[in-house]
């Protein structure tokens, strides 16, 4: 994928996606689009923001302030202590930055997709998951050397990148600090401590630990736990060892995903989902 500039005598584009969905408790097949790009800076509209007020439908709402349209399909949903929930995710809004190049500054402009450089199209998310988020802040003199500052935030499966006051170097040992004790500034109550640099073990209100820097797994305090494997198989501590997972994904982008889970008889069911891309102008020189 690329980043188009804008400036003189160029021309801005977008790549449209089109996402066609069979959705586990459909029949029909579900078509629908959404602009997104790759993005290296997130964009602080995306996602269900705190306080914000949104409308919209079954699948899809928009953020009535910014604009942005929220997608999530659901592909498996089962009841548990840790509810699983598990559906394809994006954001429709464009916004631009502004990025030091060697020749000057150059406007940026780009889709949200899900957020951050993974963040293409629709992305498939656990509903209490979340992940870090950096972004370089200035370089100060430490161990004599160059120090990069990274500020960071959380951000959770709906692509919304919730702020901390939580900083961290790239020196070793470098000038800053592990940060533990974190808290999001926006009252959506993630917390989280680091473990490196670019790491840490974050907790959302409820007290889950909702991404582990050492493994792939999401845990109460109560030892119940969501996990999951580089193959692309779910599961929770309420299905038995040895029988099937609660949610099997395989494929590649732009292939067919296949989703295959257990249905209400205990026989294996497999749904696909096709994934195409076109391109699309959106806006030139002539506006």
């Amino acid at each position: 994928m690329s980043v188009f500039y804008v400036g003189e005598g160029r021309r801005t584009s977008f790549a449209l996606f089109s996402l066609f969905v069979r959705a586990i408790s459909l029949t029909s097949l579900l078509s629908f689009a959404l602009l997104s790009t790759m993005g290296a800076q997130s964009d602080p509209a995306a996602g269900i923001l705190p306080f914000s007020t949104q409308a919209g439908g079954q699948i899809d709402s928009v953020d009535v302030a910014t604009g942005n349209v929220f997608f999530k399909i659901p592909i498996r949903s089962k009841s548990g202590t840790i509810p699983f929930n598990y559906a394809l995710v994006s954001n429709s809004h464009a916004y631009t930055y502004v990025l030091s190049t060697p020749d000057g500054n150059e406007t940026l402009i780009e889709v949200s997709g899900i957020g951050g450089v993974a963040g293409i199209g629709f992305q498939g998310q656990l509903s209490v998951g979340a992940r870090l988020e950096s972004t370089l802040a200035e370089t100060i003199p430490c161990d004599n050397g160059t120090d990069y500052v990274y500020k960071w935030s959380i951000v959770d499966s709906t692509g919304a990148a919730h702020p901390t006051n939580a900083e961290t170097d790239s020196q070793s040992p470098g000038c800053f600090p592990l940060p533990q004790g974190v808290v999001t500034t926006d009252g959506s109550g993630y917390t989280a401590n680091f473990t490196g640099k670019f790491s840490a073990n974050i907790y959302d209100k409820a007290g889950r630990e909702v991404s582990n820097s050492s493994a792939s797994e999401i845990s109460d305090p109560d030892g119940n736990e969501i996990s999951w494997s580089s193959a692309g198989n779910y599961n929770d501590t309420l299905v038995p060892s040895g029988t099937p997972y609660v949610l099997s994904v395989s494929g590649t982008n732009p292939a067919t995903y296949a989703y295959t889970y257990t249905n209400s008889a205990g026989n294996p069911q497999t749904v696909n989902v096709q994934v195409n891309y076109s391109t699309y102008d959106v806006q030139t020189n002539f506006g």
